[in-house]
């Protein structure tokens, strides 16, 4: 849980992709390209509401991966 900022560790990337930020309903919340490699992404949520978000790396429409991210106040 995290109520300032998440980071976001992305490790061996083989090819471009994107981060996308999604509420329970599946509304986008935030979008970012992520290039090959490894990074480390940090995502302000000070001005999220406190509930459960998931995030998921995309290439094309293709999801590489799914992870619950919860905010709390």
């Amino acid at each position: 849980p995290t109520s300032d900022a998440a980071y976001i560790e992305i490790t061996n990337l083989k090819i471009n992709a994107n981060l996308k930020l999604m509420d329970i309903a599946g509304k986008l919340i935030h979008s970012q390209a992520i290039s090959t490699g490894n990074t480390t992404l940090t995502i302000d949520v000070k001005s999220l509401d406190a509930v459960v978000y998931f995030y998921q790396l995309v290439e094309g429409n293709n999801i590489l991966s799914t992870k619950k991210l919860t905010v709390i106040k």
